[in-house]
């Protein structure tokens, strides 16, 4: 399994990690996979199913998924470093995602009705945010709690908890990132968990970019 740290900060630390495995043999059953990516410790794992389609499953400790933001920046990051292409059009089930390299950051295109239903919950100020303990917000489900650090500059504040989904708290949520930014409609800079930092372009009601920086952990 090689891991991929994603939404890193500048110096390449924080970020979510995801765990990557090439099986194009389809040596792992979708039950296999399942187990493997409930035992992995990370959110997601990401199965490529073929490298040069770029065709890919996604799975957390429940099943399988359709989405995860950080996992399918975690395989454009692989994809890119293989072939050095700049772009790619990655594969999951029916749907396709562009992915491209700039500025040292990676980055997809993604429609944000393709995305989980987060349950967006806004705070007054970034400390409360830091001051919620996870069994606070776990009634609430598969929530993405957030503040504005600075309006004007698109600078925010949050963290996301998704017990009933497997992940107790997640260390960045590119998903229910793309949904913030398409609910403000405009360019984000998030300040995500410990520590993790995502960025979000607003493009049009169907179109966000979610990028950040990754780096490789171990093969």
């Amino acid at each position: 399994m090689k891991v991929y740290n994603v939404f890193t900060n500048l110096k390449g630390h924080f970020g979510n990690p995801v765990g990557i495995i090439v099986d194009e043999a389809k040596k792992f059953q979708p039950q296999q996979r399942q187990r493997i990516s409930a035992n992995s410790g990370f959110s997601e794992t990401v199965f490529i199913d073929d490298i040069k389609d770029c065709k890919i499953e996604i799975y957390n400790p429940q099943g399988k998924i359709d989405f995860s933001g950080h996992a399918i920046l975690g395989c454009a990051y692989f994809f890119h470093m293989l072939d050095r292409r700049q772009k790619h059009i990655i594969i999951i089930g029916d749907m396709k995602v562009c992915s491209k390299q700039e500025d040292n950051l990676t980055l997809i295109e993604t429609d944000p009705k393709f995305m989980p239903k987060w349950n967006m919950m806004e705070f007054k100020t970034p400390i409360e945010i830091d001051e919620r303990s996870c069994q606070s917000i776990n009634a609430f489900q598969h929530t993405y709690a957030w503040s504005w650090i600075n309006r004007d500059s698109g600078l925010i504040r949050a963290r996301t908890f998704a017990p009933d989904w497997g992940i107790p708290e997640d260390k960045a949520n590119g998903s229910g990132s793309v949904l913030l930014c398409s609910k403000l409609r405009q360019n984000l800079q998030i300040q995500h968990g410990k520590g993790s930092v995502i960025f979000t372009k607003y493009t049009t009601p169907n179109t966000v970019e979610l990028g950040g920086f990754v780096k490789k952990i171990s093969d």
